[in-house]
């Protein structure tokens, strides 16, 4: 067992208690999902020994976490050390972190693909973001709308091809804005717009494609929300690219 490479399908809410702690034993495991429910966050017991796995498995070769989590636990924001090797983390849950975790830093230089759902996420928290060096895909859900407009720094996401932002309210606008030269690699961006005026919405739409065109990857154009899909058909003519709301594969949560 200390030979296995990928771990996929346990569910660990339904694990035996002696089941958990054999996952940090795991030295050569590159790829795990896991499965965890609000089980969990009732047996403290549990819930600890998993961390204490995460926590193993972060110093060896893990490269690949995803987790499917129906709990209301903030567990993740309790892992360390950083994992060093891990090139993919995702969410697929209905429950938000409060914040970005404190292991999400720049040192992450092989996180290529980050799927994670956020109750907030701040200016700084995008810039430590925008630090991943190798970062290609990124995926940001929000709950509730952000607090105030967020800023991508001209020197943010160097390597960045696809860039998701979904909040999960309707009542807000637009929500970032791009500094000059920033995400320069930049293939595909969605972003929604939820104007409850039809003639901001139209102008927020305006404006990031003013933003979109001018990146010199001239990157597809994907915004939702009714009023802004209306807006996007009704310009899509007028573009010099194809900035229509292509359905090509846009990753889950």
């Amino acid at each position: 067992m200390r030979n296995l490479q990928v771990l996929t399908g346990i569910n660990i809410s339904n694990s035996s208690a002696s089941t958990v702690p054999e996952l940090g034993e795991l030295t050569s495991l590159r790829d795990l999902k896991i499965s965890l429910s609000d089980k969990l966050s009732k047996c403290k017991t549990k819930e600890e020994m998993l961390l204490a796995s995460l926590c193993k498995l972060s110093s060896y070769k893990l490269q690949s976490l995803h987790i499917i989590d129906n709990s209301s636990d903030d567990l993740l924001e309790r892992w360390f050390p950083i994992p060093c090797f891990l090139r993919l983390f995702r969410m697929s849950t209905n429950h938000f972190l409060p914040q970005l975790p404190k292991w999400i830093k720049p040192s992450l230089t092989k996180m290529a693909y980050l799927n994670i759902n956020l109750r907030e996420i701040k200016e700084e928290d995008m810039e430590t973001l925008g630090d991943l060096p190798a970062l290609l895909y990124l995926e940001i859900w929000l709950e509730p709308n952000p607090k105030k407009q967020l800023t991508v720094q001209s020197t943010g996401f160097p390597c960045l091809k696809e860039f998701l932002l979904v909040c999960s309210d309707h009542d807000g606008g637009a929500y970032l804005t791009f500094g000059k030269g920033a995400m320069p690699k930049l293939e595909k961006l969605e972003i929604p717009f939820h104007g409850t005026v039809r003639s901001d919405t139209e102008s927020a739409v305006a404006a990031i494609k003013r933003e979109a065109s001018a990146n010199p990857n001239h990157p597809r154009l994907a915004t939702f929300g009714a009023d802004a899909e209306e807006v996007q058909e009704d310009n899509s003519e007028e573009s010099d690219y194809n900035w229509g709301s292509e359905d090509d594969g846009a990753t889950d949560t």
